[in-house]
């Protein structure tokens, strides 16, 4: 239990520094596209700017699928993990526009 919980605890605080970072790309693709347009900054690194974008959405998303996943490890780890109301059924078929029964 102490493990799950010192666990979740660490993701929690690693959503919170991967948020910032998130939030300080953004800032920083739009001051390096404003330079861009101003013609002070060159196309590669407006990309670089994007691909930094672009890794931190990721690693933001992927710590949140961590922390999810450890809550529910924490949940278990306590007991109070119920799978009252969870049902496992196949899903529906679909077409090839991935809509039901098309």
């Amino acid at each position: 239990v102490k493990e799950a919980y010192y666990n979740y605890k660490d993701l929690e605080n690693r959503i919170g520094s991967s948020s910032l970072q998130l939030e300080y790309n953004r800032v920083y693709l739009d001051a390096v596209e404003a330079k861009f347009r101003s013609g002070l900054a060159s196309a590669k690194e407006v990309l670089e700017a994007q691909l930094l974008l672009n890794e931190a959405e990721v690693q933001y998303e992927q710590v949140k699928s961590n922390l999810y996943l450890a809550y529910i490890k924490l949940l278990a780890a306590t007991g109070r993990l119920s799978m009252e109301g969870f049902t496992l059924e196949a899903p529906e078929s679909q077409g090839s526009l991935g809509t039901p029964g098309s």
